[in-house]
């Protein structure tokens, strides 16, 4: 009985295997039956459906196979044969009339150019694949096959041919909006608008898109163009001056406004919202003048209140309930000294049961543009603030230009924790180090194509929050053993401790005193090494002398330098640090990121995220080297450590990987 039971467990397993492996004779067969036909005669309908099933077994049969097994090198030989001939059929049908079978072997023919098996084949290039891909393309987005159409117009772009280019641009734009992939189609608008800044279609589309991304930068880049083109276009200087406005450029919204307001069919509200940018302008002009004793600028505050009055009383004109309208009026009369109709303004405000404003009041900016009984406004001290600059961002290149690969890398793991804001009043702030976080999660999500909910973002953590953070990631790793690559960034307060043998990364709640605040190097990299990921890869950009971006000590205490880049790494961890030794990881000031981040972002941004780690590292140690010392004097040097497991397997690895 249990000889016939092990008999049948062999067969079982024996036949089971046997299903499981690839079969690729049908393929084989038919790539032989239309080598047969084309070698007595030239090729016919029923020679290219062979070539065409060939062709579909093949590349079903590459996908997820070893690049050294004896089934991929097969494919690949085979398909490298089959793939001019698939134009030449699509050629072929095009002689027929045939629009059906044209697009079916055009399609396949760019699906075969773009097997990762033949990547490095430059199959692209070939002289017919532009026209080919185009088609594909076009075809797809017609036919609202917006994934295909991608694929195709994607191709096409990578193939550099210019025939098309501009073409390819607007329907790919087309594509991502169609699918409300927003942030999408404003990078790829924004891009096209770059190389076609008269394309009325690219402009428009990346404005629609970036409004409803929410992305103002992009926006406000792809309007400028766009007025160019069309500089009396109502529906886009009212969406410009209403984007300089969320970005508190009342100045810049003035111009905006003053334009439409000159054109015919100007409307009440195109008045009052240039009678209220006049209004905040003037605000925040007058209050920095007050605080300076710049009388100039007082002068140039009063002549923006008068052209302010002139809007405003226009419109309390037409809505004689508009408190918040009568409320800014009449700080515009009171900083000029316009006692009459001052008083006549007042009158307004007590009819509608408002407080009257007087001579010694300090105007507020106004919130809501809307004539209405509300008339709330800005407090005096967010006033002061905005006019001393002090929620001024700072924008640099590698916020707004970041491309968008399309990819979706479900394999990845990103834990982003920046700690600027320290609670305690012994510890110094870290300059710029949210806005490292930040754009380290935008990058996350649009160039390496990690998934939103696989983006654990931890701004100001404090222990627990760090804690519990290190404990999600280990918690998903251990659910799906093996199949994730973690990436680990941190932008903060790094730690020595006072004998010199380990380092720490600083959660906001600490003081430094207390190496059990702290996160230790040395056991964080140990828990890293346990995880079942496949890689894990990490950035610091802090620096580990005890010293913030400023230079100063960060604590009252002294404490002894100890490099990071000492704690070595384990296991399959590479860690990326800012500095070395008693370095500092200075702030990027023009840029506002650290240096090491505003490069490391820099990098990912020109390469498309396609970049390995050994020559990532390469540019972090020269760009942030030679910029720190152009700029600042001073030395900082990025250092890459790799566990001594990994040997150098780790350089040809990226962030995909």
């Amino acid at each position: 009985m249990q000889y016939k039971i092990l008999i049948s467990l062999i067969l079982f397993f024996t036949t089971f295997k046997a299903w499981g492996a690839i079969d690729l004779s049908a393929s084989q067969t038919n790539l032989m039956n239309f080598r047969n036909i084309v070698s007595s005669r030239n090729p016919d309908d029923k020679a290219y459906q062979s070539l065409y099933a060939a062709a579909q077994g093949f590349t079903s049969a590459v996908a997820g196979e070893r690049s050294d097994s004896e089934i991929y090198t097969k494919c690949k030989i085979a398909l490298k044969e089959i793939y001019p001939r698939l134009a030449d059929a699509a050629y072929y049908y095009a002689s027929k009339g045939n629009q059906e079978e044209v697009l079916k072997y055009a399609c396949m023919y760019v699906d075969v150019a773009i097997q990762p098996c033949l990547s490095k084949d430059s199959l692209m290039l070939s002289p017919r694949f532009g026209t080919l891909a185009n088609l594909a393309a076009t075809n797809m987005f017609n036919r609202r096959q917006y994934d295909s159409s991608i694929r195709y117009f994607e191709a096409y772009l990578e193939s550099k041919d210019p025939a098309s280019r501009e073409i390819a641009f607007e329907g790919l734009s087309r594509c991502h909006f169609e699918q409300k992939a927003y942030g999408a189609a404003a990078n790829i608008a924004y891009q096209g608008a770059i190389e076609y800044p008269n394309n009325w279609n690219i402009l428009v589309i990346g404005i629609e898109a970036a409004g409803y991304n929410g992305n103002d930068l992009e926006m406000g880049e792809l309007l400028e163009k766009a007025l160019r083109l069309q500089p009396e276009h109502i529906g886009l200087l009212e969406y410009q001056g209403k984007l300089y406005e969320r970005q508190r450029k009342y100045d810049k919204a003035t111009h905006s406004f003053a334009r439409l307001c000159a054109l015919p069919g100007a409307t009440l509200d195109h008045i009052t919202h240039l009678g209220f940018d006049c209004y905040n302008a003037a605000t925040l002009i007058y209050v920095r003048a007050k605080k300076n004793g710049d009388e100039r600028a007082m002068n140039e505050a009063k002549m923006l209140y008068k052209k302010s009055a002139a809007q405003l009383q226009t419109v309390l004109n037409n809505t004689p309930y508009a408190a918040n309208v009568a409320r800014a009026l009449a700080f515009c009369y009171s900083v000029n000294n316009e006692a009459v109709r001052l008083e006549e303004t007042n009158r307004v405000l007590n009819n509608l049961n408002v407080p009257k404003v007087d001579y010694s009041a300090l105007p507020t900016l106004v919130q809501s543009y809307t004539p209405s009984l509300n008339y709330a406004t800005a407090a005096q001290s967010t006033t002061v603030d905005i006019a001393n600059g002090v929620e001024e961002k700072i924008i640099s290149d590698v916020d707004i230009n970041i491309p968008t690969v399309g990819l979706l890398n479900e394999n990845t793991l990103a834990l982003i924790i920046s700690n600027e804001n320290y609670a305690n009043k012994v510890t110094s702030k870290v300059d710029f180090a949210l806005r490292d976080g930040e754009m380290m999660v935008e990058y996350c999500k649009k160039v390496l194509g990690i998934p939103e909910d696989r983006v654990k973002y931890y701004p100001d953590a404090t222990y627990l929050n760090m804690k519990q953070a290190f404990s999600n990631i280990k918690d998903l790793t251990d659910i799906k053993p093996g199949m994730f690559n973690v990436i680990f960034f941190y932008a903060g307060h790094g730690m020595p401790d006072q004998i010199g043998e380990n380092s720490y990364l600083v959660p906001i709640d600490s003081d430094g005193r207390n190496p059990e605040s702290m996160f230790a190097l040395d056991k964080l990299y140990a828990d890293f090494d346990k995880m079942k990921t496949k890689n894990i890869t990490v950035f610091l950009d802090a620096c580990f002398s005890g010293q913030g971006r400023d230079g100063r000590s960060i604590y009252s205490a002294r404490y002894v330098a100890r490099d990071a880049a000492d704690v070595a790494a384990k296991g399959h961890t590479v860690v990326f640090s800012a500095g070395t030794g008693s370095q500092l990881a200075n702030p990027y000031k023009e840029k506002g990121h650290g240096f090491f981040t505003y490069f490391l972002l820099k990098a990912l941004q020109e390469s498309r995220g396609k970049i390995t780690l050994e020559t990532l590292s390469q540019k972090l140690s020269e760009n942030v080297a030679f910029e720190v010392q152009n700029k600042l004097g001073a030395t900082q040097t990025p250092t890459v450590k790799a566990s001594e497991a990994l040997g150098s397997t780790w350089k040809s690895r990226n962030l995909f990987d």
